[in-house]
């Protein structure tokens, strides 16, 4: 690090992830990437989310790293907690692993430029994983220009890049402002649509820096999430979307989201 200020930041917005937020907070520090720092931040977790951090960032564990920093919030939801994250940070760029995914071990340094650039988005592709191995893989966006990748995540039946794969500068988080905390999901679509319309300096990393964990929950958790998704889009759309396309957009979403409801009743899990 130079002068003691990280090259990147990692968020981690965790609630009640005790089971994998060790393993989130490893798959990061195992990495080849060095200059940073993991900013934990708990959002109000009733399980042993602490407990497990605990060998992280207390001096007397032998797991013990100054890089790791944990932070604990009553409960207000994903999007408070990436907020505090984006204010403690001080790396020059940011990004963010939810509690129970992981990072690639080549994650941070195959996004990292290296070659004088300074983009502002440097996005990845990735991979969703569970108990049985690897269902599916995403590969980084075809396209670096903003106006189509905005085009993709409004229309497109599957959105061409996970905002979780991107490398953010400092300057573009400041520009794009907080996460919604009036959002409880699709917070990251929104922040997305964001970041595009406050830059044209993006690129794509041509790796896999990302694991999105599939959890084998019930149909009716599943259709229960699908639903919350249904209720929130039209939200985003209608924020971002631009004149009376917004008229078309909404229920285009909502059409794309039922028929995912549906692909939840017959266990396609990749989608």
């Amino acid at each position: 690090m130079e002068n003691g200020i990280p090259k990147v930041s990692v968020i981690i917005p965790a609630y009640n992830m005790g089971d994998y937020v060790g393993r989130a907070v490893a798959s990061i520090l195992e990495g080849n990437f060095k200059e940073l720092e993991v900013l934990v931040i708990d959002d109000g977790s009733t399980d042993r989310t602490t407990e497990v951090l605990a060998s992280f960032v207390n001096p007397k564990h032998a797991a013990y790293d100054a890089r790791v920093h944990y932070v604990h919030q009553e409960n207000k939801g994903k999007a408070s907690a990436v907020n505090k994250g984006l204010k403690m940070a001080r790396g020059s760029y940011v990004t963010i692993l939810d509690a129970d995914d992981e990072f690639t071990p080549h994650s941070l340094s195959s996004r990292y430029p290296t070659n004088g650039s300074q983009p502002d988005m440097i996005i990845g592709g990735f991979e969703v994983f569970d108990t049985r191995g690897v269902l599916g893989v995403r590969n980084e966006p075809s396209s670096e220009n903003p106006e189509q990748l905005k085009r993709s995540i409004l229309m497109a039946y599957k959105t061409p890049f996970s905002l979780n794969t991107c490398l953010l500068s400092r300057a573009l988080v400041e520009r794009a402002g907080d996460f919604d905390v009036r959002l409880t999901r699709c917070q990251d679509i929104d922040y997305s649509l964001r970041c595009l319309k406050q830059t044209d300096n993006i690129t794509a990393a041509p790796a896999i820096v990302y694991r999105y964990r599939k959890h084998r929950t019930s149909i009716k958790n599943r259709l229960r999430f699908r639903y919350k998704t249904t209720f929130h889009r039209p939200r985003v759309v209608w924020k971002n979307a631009e004149g009376v396309s917004k008229f078309f957009l909404v229920p285009y979403g909502i059409g794309m989201d039922i028929a995912k409801m549906a692909f939840e009743l017959v266990g396609n899990y990749t989608k």
